[in-house]
């Protein structure tokens, strides 16, 4: 009796969610076995939870410290900090509240693609678009049988922020890419899932996609955040001063730390 009820409750669960999911045009784009690869976002022949699904949850903020990330969750939904627990995350993600938050015969249903994208109220706003990437990804996670996270799993090794320094002038603009090198020789693109911050927002200022605006003189950085890992980008920007490039080869030097500031100043003027 009590397992006919649990089975009745769960396909009313599912009617509503896919009726509430056709009102908000967020049919699912990928049925089950029918895996769309994005413009080389994975590492594998399907999304990688450590490598593709985590960083997801992390550019939005999902796994941050005032959303699922906190120490009690939100809404009975707890992730690790920042997606510092793989295997964690995915058993509260695929086991948790009776295993509703993915559709494996569905994607387009699961929780983890209604809520984020407010086809069901969500108190932490919208996170996510449907058709985008981002939400591509995570169908084809799903639909893929939602693999964890495995031993076999490339090991990410470090990042590179390019170009790692620069020099340019007040009004110009560039964009910023981030990539990931694994242990296994392997590197790839991770700039939309990076986190960008800038060091001195009176010299310049980045925003989410990485595209920097130089707005002042002086000697900065951009840092980057990508799967607990973190890289700068020196930036200088010179001030309108005219001073003879022979003045600063002339000035005594006492030891090797006045020829450091000196290069500075010369780059700076």
């Amino acid at each position: 009796m009590k397992l006919t009820l649990l089975n009745s409750w769960r396909h009313a669960l599912l009617l509503a969610m896919c009726l509430s999911g056709a009102l908000h045009g967020s049919e699912p784009t990928v049925e089950r076995g029918e895996v769309k690869k994005g413009e080389g976002a994975w590492l594998g022949d399907v999304p990688s939870f450590r490598h593709d699904v985590l960083p997801i949850f992390a550019k939005a903020t999902c796994n941050g410290g005032g959303c699922h990330g906190a120490l009690a969750g939100k809404g009975g939904f707890r992730l690790s900090l920042l997606g510092y627990d793989a295997e964690a995350d995915f058993l509260s993600i695929t086991r948790e509240a009776l295993g509703r938050r993915i559709e494996t015969a569905d994607p387009g249903t699961s929780l983890l693609l209604t809520k984020p994208t407010t086809a069901l109220p969500h108190k932490g706003g919208k996170r996510l678009d449907v058709g985008s990437r981002d939400y591509e990804t995570l169908a084809a996670w799903i639909a893929a049988g939602a693999p964890g996270p495995s031993d076999d799993d490339a090991v990410l090794v470090r990042i590179r922020l390019e170009p790692s320094e620069w020099t340019m002038e007040v009004g110009q603009s560039r964009r910023l890419s981030v990539w990931a090198e694994y242990e296994d020789g392997r590197s790839r693109e991770v700039t939309p899932w990076a986190r960008f911050t800038s060091t001195d927002e009176t010299i310049a200022t980045v925003d989410p996609q990485g595209d920097v605006t130089v707005i002042g003189h002086g000697q900065g950085a951009i840092t980057a955040w990508y799967s607990s890992q973190v890289v700068i980008s020196r930036l200088t920007v010179p001030y309108p001063n005219e001073i003879n490039p022979g003045y600063f080869a002339s000035v005594a030097r006492a030891n090797f730390v006045d020829d450091l500031v000196l290069k500075q100043l010369e780059d700076l003027n």
